[in-house]
């Protein structure tokens, strides 16, 4: 969503979050927020799963169509397959307006929290003493309202969202593969503890580096606002060399960390994907054996 759209074409989630890790006690500090949402979180919530009971159950009916139906007459599948694909027409219809007010509904909600935030914001700094804004630059200040208030409606409008359906969508993943033959679902299990390693390594390092990234961001909405509120200052002055030698260096700092953030996501995003493609040739050759000698049939094997 936000940000980033879970609900991809292909079913896969990719479980990469480089902005946030979901702070439960960060979280906790805004569920005010919720408040005049309620109903609309509530809804938000419903679709989500509703979204992921049809991704589920696409297997289920490939499974069942492998499994049986193409073992049937001729009459008992022409007359079937209308059936299958009119409930799978119905079933994404359903998938696609629970999408489509997911998207909408979400992009309202953050967008009225975002709002209220920063009214509140706008009110506690009028409260504010003196001191604190000899001691605090105005591009600081700039920074948290409009930068950091952005991510934060991102995090709790959009992102808790995500989270409960990604777990839910896996959880149901599990469940079923478990379900269907437990054996292979453990053989493909065996690559969870790789990726869980794997985003703890590299979620923890991009995400100190973003942190990074802000922070210096603040620097330079604080350089751009002194540099052009103080403009004739720096020219009565002649210190613009200075100036620009000064803002030269932090965005280079800037470029920098930006840098080694995507490195970051660029070595652990190919990664996820190959253990995502180690998994389908571990079914593919464990499946297959026990397909051979008997102990799995093929339409679970398609559904895995």
């Amino acid at each position: 969503m936000s940000g980033s759209n879970v609900f991809c074409s292909d079913n896969t989630i990719h479980f990469i979050k480089t902005e946030v890790l979901f702070p439960m006690n960060t979280i906790k500090k805004f569920i005010h927020y919720y408040g005049p949402y309620k109903a609309v979180f509530f809804i938000d919530l419903i679709c989500a799963a509703v979204i992921s009971l049809v991704d589920l159950a696409y297997p289920q009916i490939l499974r069942t169509m492998t499994k049986t139906l193409f073992t049937q007459d001729k009459d008992i599948i022409l007359h079937a397959l209308p059936v299958i694909a009119a409930s799978l027409f119905v079933m994404y219809i359903v998938q696609s307006l629970c999408k489509y007010y997911v998207t909408y509904q979400g992009h309202m909600m953050g967008a009225n929290m975002e709002r209220d935030m920063r009214r509140e914001l706008f009110d506690h700094y009028q409260e504010l003493s003196f001191s604190y804004y000899n001691a605090t630059p105005v591009g600081y200040i700039l920074s948290r309202v409009m930068n950091d208030v952005a991510r934060i409606t991102e995090l709790i409008a959009w992102d808790v969202i995500d989270m409960l359906w990604a777990i839910s969508y896996v959880v149901g993943v599990l469940v079923a593969m478990l379900f269907l033959n437990w054996k292979l679902a453990l053989v493909i299990m065996m690559i969870v503890p790789a990726i869980a390693v794997l985003t703890w390594y590299f979620q923890n390092r991009i995400l100190t580096w973003n942190r990074q990234v802000r922070k210096i961001n603040s620097k330079i909405t604080s350089g751009y606002n002194e540099g052009i509120m103080g403009a004739k200052t720096v020219k009565s002055l002649v210190v613009e060399e200075k100036n620009f030698g000064e803002f030269s260096a932090v965005t280079e700092e800037m470029r920098s960390a930006s840098i080694k953030a995507a490195r970051l996501n660029a070595i652990y995003i190919p990664m996820v994907a190959f253990f995502g493609f180690l998994a389908t040739a571990l079914v593919l050759d464990r499946g297959g054996i026990m397909v051979l000698d008997g102990r799995l049939d093929l339409g679970t094997l398609a559904a895995f």
